[in-house]
């Protein structure tokens, strides 16, 4: 199964203008890696800070994609099917011409921001899906933490994860494009750079379940210093939807301070005994990892982890 869109849906979706439609009304499957696209795909041309997407429109037609978006800034309404450089007053961004004809039979839509258009996208496919959805953010351990969970979840569901840390407002949004009927759950970390990436992202995915593992002063170049990265990562908060569930780290006192103005459900973890589910009694194992045992609502569980460092028992709380 892959993520499927008509041209009208995508339309509607990331307000986008047709320019020109071609030979087909839907796409099966989004691409915006010009070396990977497969045939009937959508290709959304993406811009970083050395190339441009737009540039690897031409390998992804040999590719076989059906349709390409394209952004406003480069494209020439005169020909709608063809893409040629802006004159520089219309965007410095602008590079290299792209100088190629897209053939009749592929449908071309112009769109303000393709990245973007590529969250409008990934946010739509994951609405189709009922199921639980785990979005993790923090400072530290947001990998770990994820994998942890989804290998939790894993013997009684079928769960889709992040690959590695593909964790920014490319890799997430392509993650949920992955969505399939057969999923009963998914685990998405979220990365940030800068002030409203966390807002975006969460907006995008709708988790279920928000995870705040910790804030400390890493990623400051966004956002100036520990207080932004608190800023950045409560974004999470504010955005999660009416009815979702926070799991926070109460030992964390930037992290607990953000908890406090959080008015859905919420469950606290840690050492002190101000948290819900709290570890107890830990016990280092050297090389051979640590115990515990898990304590929550007048119930304990022991606890083995084959993994050594305070880090990985806050992860695997």
């Amino acid at each position: 199964m892959c993520a499927t869109f008509t041209y009208a849906e995508i339309l509607a979706v990331t307000g986008g203008t047709l320019m020109h439609q071609g030979a087909w009304d839907t796409f099966c499957g989004v691409s915006t890696d010009s070396r990977t696209s497969q045939t009937g795909e959508l290709f959304i041309p993406l811009t970083g800070e050395k190339h441009d997407g737009h540039e690897f429109i031409p390998a992804a037609l040999r590719r076989g994609v059906r349709g390409v978006l394209v952004e406003e800034r480069i494209f020439e309404r005169r020909s709608p099917v063809h893409v040629e450089q802006p004159p520089p007053a219309v965007s410095k961004q602008a590079r290299a011409p792209v100088p190629h004809t897209v053939p009749s039979e592929v449908t071309v839509i112009a769109v303000q921001d393709a990245l973007a258009a590529l969250g409008d996208l990934a946010r739509a496919w994951r609405g189709r899906f009922r199921v639980p959805v785990v979005g993790i953010t923090g400072s530290c351990g947001k990998t770990t933490t994820k994998e942890m969970i989804a290998a939790t979840l894993a013997p009684a569901f079928r769960v889709l994860k992040n690959r590695l840390n593909l964790n920014n407002l490319i890799g997430m949004p392509l993650t949920l494009l992955g969505l399939e009927g057969t999923h009963e759950a998914a685990v998405v970390e979220m990365g940030m750079n800068a002030f409203g990436e966390i807002n975006r992202l969460t907006r995008i995915a709708c988790p279920t379940i928000g995870v705040l593992t910790n804030v400390h002063p890493a990623h400051t170049e966004g956002v100036g210093n520990i207080a932004g990265v608190a800023r950045a990562k409560g974004e999470l908060l504010r955005a999660l939807d009416h009815g979702a569930v926070l799991i926070y780290n109460a030992d964390d006192p930037w992290v607990a301070r953000l908890a406090q103005d959080f008015r859905g459900s919420k469950l606290s973890f840690g050492l002190n005994a101000a948290a819900r589910l709290r570890a107890k009694d830990r016990q280092t194992r050297g090389r051979d990892g640590q115990t515990a045992r898990l304590s929550h609502e007048g119930q304990d569980w022991p606890l083995t982890l084959p993994a050594p460092g305070l880090h990985m028992l806050y992860n695997a709380l």
